[in-house]
């Protein structure tokens, strides 16, 4: 009995997603939830883009505003990657791996700027 709850997935958040797809007043708050995230992390991609052409003058980081999603990988070293935290207090996922979901319109300018200072520097 112990081996079978193991092996199988709780069934928790599909039951969840079942219940919620299945009620149509559910299902269009879920649907518009989705489009505000969907728009606010748009919105989030276009100001990474803005702010660096206002800060710096240069489009290094201009692909993110083509991008769609949760997440996104900054173009960096491992020697960038490291000093990112070091230096500013911004933790990566190696490979550069950023949650720009997570991103508020308070934190862009500040991530545009290490961001770009770590990659304006000599790779070692």
């Amino acid at each position: 009995m112990a081996r079978s709850g193991a092996s199988h997935a709780p069934d928790h958040g599909p039951a969840i997603v079942r219940t919620i797809l299945k009620d149509v007043d559910m299902k269009a708050l879920w649907l518009r939830d989705l489009d505000q995230m969907r728009q606010r992390v748009a919105r989030m991609r276009e100001q990474i883009v803005a702010i660096e052409q206002d800060m710096f003058g240069t489009h290094r980081l201009a692909y993110l505003g083509r991008q769609v999603g949760m997440f996104s990988l900054l173009p960096l070293s491992v020697a960038q990657e490291i000093a990112l935290p070091q230096d500013h207090g911004i933790h990566v996922v190696e490979g550069g791996r950023i949650n720009v979901a997570h991103l508020g319109d308070e934190d862009v300018r500040w991530l545009v700027d290490a961001v770009c200072r770590i990659m304006s520097r000599p790779s070692r």
